[in-house]
């Protein structure tokens, strides 16, 4: 059947018009093509974050909501120890960035303890294991980043009260 004959039949409905529904349509199915994929891509990303292992999993943060960012403290791990041999900072949350640049294939084991205290983290890395990465939240006082395997390598943390 022709087009014009269809057009009549549809009604007064010139080509013009035709033509603009056909557009409108178009516009709207790809809207709901991209809302789709959109959606499809956010839940991905949820899934893929959820893969990831505690320590290496960070805090998402919500700027509209006003929280602040999280920060961290990278400290490298060298032949002659810690760089830098001490921070200071402000309590509350903090990335912990552990890189080790040693050179040794032996396994070495990072210690967290407060001062006189005890100890609030220990992980043990095997052989040539670069980076260390954890979410810390360390009360107001001083504390000692070691490696049990090397009592000369340590690193003093003094956390201050807000």
């Amino acid at each position: 059947m022709p087009l014009r004959t269809i057009l009549n039949q549809i009604g007064r409905l010139s080509l013009k018009y035709f033509a603009l529904s056909v557009v409108a349509m178009a516009i709207v199915g790809a809207s709901m093509v991209a809302s789709t994929s959109r959606n499809n891509s956010v839940a991905a990303n949820k899934q893929s974050t959820s893969l990831v292992t505690p320590d290496l999993a960070l805090p998402r943060v919500d700027q509209q909501q006003g929280r602040e960012r999280l920060q961290a403290e990278l400290i490298t791990l060298r032949p002659t120890g810690f760089e830098p041999a001490e921070i200071t900072r402000q309590q509350g949350p903090f990335l912990l960035a552990v890189d080790n640049r040693t050179g040794t294939d032996e396994d070495l084991t990072l210690i967290v303890e407060r001062v006189n205290g005890p100890r609030e983290h220990e992980v043990k890395q095997m052989g040539r294991r670069i980076r260390w990465r954890k979410v810390m939240d360390l009360q107001p006082g001083d504390y000692w980043l070691k490696v049990a395997e090397h009592p000369e390598w340590a690193c003093h943390i003094a956390i201050t009260a807000r």
